[in-house]
């Protein structure tokens, strides 16, 4: 999308000026978005002006509201609830980095989209987010399953924006590993499946 795009959409959000934490995908236990909302808490204690983007629906959804809102962190915090796929890209746009705490990950298309946007990412190790993040490249592989390692790799990359876009940069690079015609039309069409 374009950069005036964008920014608008960022102004709609409430987002102008502020670093954004974005998590795309299905709202579900398995995601483990509990973990990413505690996660925050602690990142927004230590960075402000950050904010999280979480698009998607699904069942937990009014759940991790509940949630948001017993941490006290609802003006930090946007759902978007489901978006068309043909409007996710939009979204990725208005973010700095993207963010999941899904242990369950086998090759999350989610992340291969991010990197396209040129976003970084974070994870936690598993064979689907290695597969992709080069660590200290184009994101952060969080080995320990800690709230604190994860909050701390968080702050460590959205403190240094020269560092956030040279990563991003790269993460662009590495997703077209990902993309020829053909891949990504089966891919979409599975995808739309679902």
């Amino acid at each position: 999308i374009s950069k005036k795009r964008a920014l608008s959409m960022r102004k709609k959000l409430n987002l102008r000026g502020k670093m954004v934490l974005i998590y795309c995908g299905r709202l579900s236990k398995e995601k483990n978005l509990e973990f990413l909302l505690k996660v925050f808490k602690k990142v927004h204690f230590k960075a402000k002006n950050s904010r999280l983007l979480i698009v998607g629906g699904g069942p937990i959804e009014e759940d991790l509201k509940k949630l948001v809102e017993k941490l006290k962190i609802s003006d930090s915090v946007t759902f978007t609830g489901y978006i068309n796929y043909e409007k996710v890209y939009d979204f990725y746009h208005v973010a700095d980095l993207f963010v999941s705490t899904s242990t369950s990950e086998i090759h999350p298309f989610t992340l291969i989209e991010a990197m396209a946007s040129k976003l970084p990412a974070i994870a936690f190790e598993s064979p689907g987010f290695s597969d992709s993040i080069k660590n200290g490249v184009n994101g952060t592989i969080v080995k320990q399953k800690t709230a604190e390692s994860f909050t701390k790799a968080v702050v460590k990359i959205i403190s240094n924006p020269k560092r956030l876009k040279k990563m991003g940069e790269e993460s662009l690079r590495e997703s077209k590993k990902y993309y020829s015609p053909v891949v990504m039309n089966q891919v979409e069409d599975l995808y739309k499946q679902l």
